[in-house]
């Protein structure tokens, strides 16, 4: 994989932790920000349609990233079965966070040639 590339699969893998950051600093603004006398109103429902794209649109790179990790774990001459299995299972059960390690153990060092 060419360095663009691994850039380019770095910046999708950061992607989801950063919207979810972004989305729960949302909800705590409009928790916080939402009160208005005695009364409670969450003003969320004049940005669903975006916030509803926005998942969506996490949700579709994170099950992308999901089958480019797995054919990347597959297709790696470095893992043995046993490592393959373990990492599948990770990236399956810890999902974004075993993705961020995934990639800076695997993909993102140069391999070196001897």
């Amino acid at each position: 994989m060419n360095k663009r590339n691994k850039i380019f699969l770095g910046i999708l893998t950061f992607l989801p932790i950063i919207y979810i950051i972004f989305f729960v600093l949302f909800i705590i603004f409009n928790l916080i920000f939402s009160f208005e006398g005695k009364s409670f109103k969450l003003g969320l429902e004049k940005y669903f349609i975006t916030v509803f794209l926005l998942h969506f649109l996490t949700m579709f790179i994170v099950f992308s990233l999901f089958i480019v990790y797995l054919m990347n774990i597959i297709k790696n001459e470095r893992l043995d079965q046993t490592h393959k299995l373990l990492w599948a299972i990770l990236i399956f059960v810890g999902n974004i966070i075993a993705m961020v390690a995934y990639f800076f153990i695997y993909i993102f060092p140069e391999r070196k040639e001897k």
